[in-house]
């Protein structure tokens, strides 16, 4: 019923930030089965907020969370693909994936709205690990933040392309905060001295799908909006 409702209003694109549960990929699924336009998805990826909490690095703790996202990353392609079962846990979707939904999934949206704490620890706590070059997606001139965005998209793509033989497009979220520019209306400093540049990540010629923008922007924060 609600995919009848977004594709009435002639929206043809579905954008979710995290792994869901099955009910959604299967009702995805049955209703592209029948429908004469089909909605496509862009899948995000979420990071465990406790964690960026905690740790403040992308890097500690033995590459806690890098690890972690890879693996919540590698889970989805297999989700999309309707092979894949995901153990039950307080908080998180789990259950079974069975349908195959790869064909309308038009792109990988990576990652969550940074904390400025997050980039700035990350890059002061490892500043030898400011380049990255893997099978489908290389760094110039990086940060070290940047070259761990990096090495988690070249994962999934690699992962995708080595088991399923295909790729899809891919973003890396950012939005205000960690922007390249510069919000002299910005009451807090926190909120304007991190910079996140996806700019500084290509991708290689193998890399065919492509990479693209994304860029979360609210009416009500951060506060040099209300300015």
């Amino acid at each position: 019923r609600w995919f009848k409702y977004i594709s009435d209003m002639n929206s043809n694109v579905i954008r979710v930030y995290t792994t869901l549960k099955p009910d959604f990929y299967d009702a995805l699924y049955e209703y592209n089965s029948n429908a004469i336009k089909k909605l496509y998805l862009m899948q995000g990826v979420w990071i465990n907020e406790e964690d960026i909490t905690e740790l403040k690095d992308a890097y500690a703790n033995n590459d806690q969370i890098k690890n972690s996202f890879i693996k919540d990353s590698v889970d989805l392609v297999d989700i999309i693909h309707g092979n894949a079962t995901l153990p039950l846990r307080p908080g998180f979707a789990s259950g079974e994936y069975k349908s195959d939904v790869s064909k309308y999934v038009i792109g990988w949206i990576l990652g969550i709205e940074w904390e400025a704490d997050f980039v700035d620890g990350t890059n002061q706590n490892n500043p030898n690990r400011d380049t990255y070059s893997g099978v489908f997606l290389n760094t110039e001139g990086a940060s070290p933040f940047e070259a761990f965005l990096c090495e988690v998209g070249d994962k999934v793509l690699d992962y995708e392309a080595e088991k399923y033989n295909m790729t899809r497009a891919l973003s890396f979220t950012n939005w205000l905060t960690t922007d390249m520019l510069k919000h002299p209306n910005e009451p807090y400093e926190k909120e304007d001295k991190a910079i996140v540049n996806t700019e500084h990540i290509k991708s290689k010629e193998s890399f065919k799908s492509g990479l693209f923008a994304s860029y979360h922007i609210y009416p009500y924060y951060p506060e040099f909006i209300n300015y």
